[in-house]
């Protein structure tokens, strides 16, 4: 995957069951609107992964594969899931 050639976006609404909406076995990348810390769920069922001190305009999961922003301990906001 390369956010670079991105072919499909949503809007990240964190919550802590719930994954991102088209979630798949590829995962997606996390764009970073606003810093922040950035707690993750993997395809592979590792929860909570985070990221701390995230900066604004910075893509999370470069060669991870995360399916759900969980909502605790994330403070980071206007996130966009790219795939």
């Amino acid at each position: 995957m390369n956010p670079l050639q991105a072919g499909y976006a949503a809007a990240v609404t964190p919550h802590n069951s719930t994954d991102i909406t088209g979630a798949t076995s590829e995962g997606f990348f996390i764009y970073v609107g606003v810093a922040g810390d950035v707690s993750v769920a993997t395809t592979g069922g590792q929860s909570p992964v985070i990221f701390k001190n995230v900066p604004a305009g910075s893509i999370v999961g470069n060669g991870l594969k995360v399916n759900r922003v969980n909502s605790t301990n994330t403070t980071a906001t206007n996130m966009v899931a790219i795939r």
